[in-house]
């Protein structure tokens, strides 16, 4: 999906620091200036 597509601009992403999220996901997302915001350690209600 492209994001531009679906008319609207995102800014952020939420997600947790699980070890299948490589860190060139998080450079894809700063290229197309979305901040990625990580929960913290341990916390899943943050989720």
């Amino acid at each position: 999906m492209d994001l531009e597509d679906a008319g609207c601009r995102f800014r952020h992403l939420v997600r947790d620091r699980d070890g299948k999220y490589p860190a060139m996901i998080d450079t894809i997302l700063a290229d197309a200036g979305i901040e990625t915001v990580l929960t913290g350690v341990r916390m899943p209600r943050m989720n």
